[in-house]
Protein backbone atom coordinates (compact mmCIF):
# COMPACT_ATOMS: atom_id res chain seq x y z
CA UNK A 1 0.00 0.00 0.00
CA UNK A 2 1.47 3.34 -1.06
CA UNK A 3 1.41 6.48 1.05
CA UNK A 4 -1.44 8.78 0.10
CA UNK A 5 -1.67 12.51 0.42
CA UNK A 6 -4.87 13.97 1.85
CA UNK A 7 -6.46 14.72 -1.53
CA UNK A 8 -5.83 11.18 -2.76
CA UNK A 9 -7.27 9.68 0.44
CA UNK A 10 -10.41 11.83 0.15
CA UNK A 11 -10.81 10.87 -3.50
CA UNK A 12 -10.56 7.16 -2.69
CA UNK A 13 -12.96 7.44 0.26
CA UNK A 14 -15.53 9.26 -1.88
CA UNK A 15 -15.21 6.75 -4.71
CA UNK A 16 -15.53 3.82 -2.29
CA UNK A 17 -18.69 5.27 -0.75
CA UNK A 18 -20.02 5.98 -4.26
CA UNK A 19 -19.28 2.39 -5.34
CA UNK A 20 -21.02 1.04 -2.26
CA UNK A 21 -24.07 3.30 -2.66
CA UNK A 22 -24.42 2.55 -6.38
CA UNK A 23 -23.97 -1.18 -5.70
CA UNK A 24 -20.92 -1.32 -7.96
CA UNK A 25 -18.91 -2.96 -5.21
CA UNK A 26 -19.54 -4.50 -1.81
CA UNK A 27 -18.38 -3.42 1.61
CA UNK A 28 -16.53 -6.71 1.99
CA UNK A 29 -14.59 -6.24 -1.26
CA UNK A 30 -13.69 -2.66 -0.44
CA UNK A 31 -12.42 -3.39 3.07
CA UNK A 32 -10.29 -6.24 1.71
CA UNK A 33 -8.73 -3.91 -0.87
CA UNK A 34 -5.68 -1.68 -0.58
CA UNK A 35 -7.57 1.40 0.65
CA UNK A 36 -10.55 0.49 2.85
CA UNK A 37 -11.79 4.01 3.55
CA UNK A 38 -15.15 5.71 3.22
CA UNK A 39 -16.57 9.19 3.71
CA UNK A 40 -19.58 7.91 5.61
CA UNK A 41 -19.89 6.30 9.03
CA UNK A 42 -19.64 2.61 8.21
CA UNK A 43 -21.68 1.78 11.32
CA UNK A 44 -24.61 3.72 9.86
CA UNK A 45 -26.34 4.18 6.51
CA UNK A 46 -25.13 6.60 3.89
CA UNK A 47 -26.92 9.89 4.64
CA UNK A 48 -28.30 12.61 2.38
CA UNK A 49 -25.45 14.83 3.59
CA UNK A 50 -22.97 12.17 2.45
CA UNK A 51 -24.69 12.02 -0.93
CA UNK A 52 -24.66 15.81 -1.25
CA UNK A 53 -20.92 15.76 -0.55
CA UNK A 54 -20.39 13.06 -3.18
CA UNK A 55 -22.39 15.04 -5.74
CA UNK A 56 -20.47 18.24 -4.98
CA UNK A 57 -17.17 16.41 -5.27
CA UNK A 58 -18.03 14.88 -8.63
CA UNK A 59 -19.18 18.28 -9.86
CA UNK A 60 -15.71 19.65 -9.10
CA UNK A 61 -14.09 16.75 -10.97
CA UNK A 62 -16.59 17.26 -13.81
CA UNK A 63 -17.91 13.68 -13.53
CA UNK A 64 -21.47 14.72 -14.17
CA UNK A 65 -22.73 11.22 -15.00
CA UNK A 66 -21.84 10.12 -11.48
CA UNK A 67 -23.71 13.15 -10.09
CA UNK A 68 -26.75 12.20 -12.12
CA UNK A 69 -26.52 8.55 -11.05
CA UNK A 70 -26.46 9.47 -7.36
CA UNK A 71 -29.33 11.97 -7.72
CA UNK A 72 -31.46 9.49 -9.66
CA UNK A 73 -30.92 6.69 -7.19
CA UNK A 74 -31.61 8.96 -4.22
CA UNK A 75 -34.77 10.26 -5.87
CA UNK A 76 -35.90 6.78 -6.86
CA UNK A 77 -35.74 7.48 -10.59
Amino acid sequence: MDELNLDEAIDIAIRNTYALYMEIDTYENIIQGDYPMFIHDVDDSITDDDLDFIISYFETTEEYEKCSDVKNKRDGV
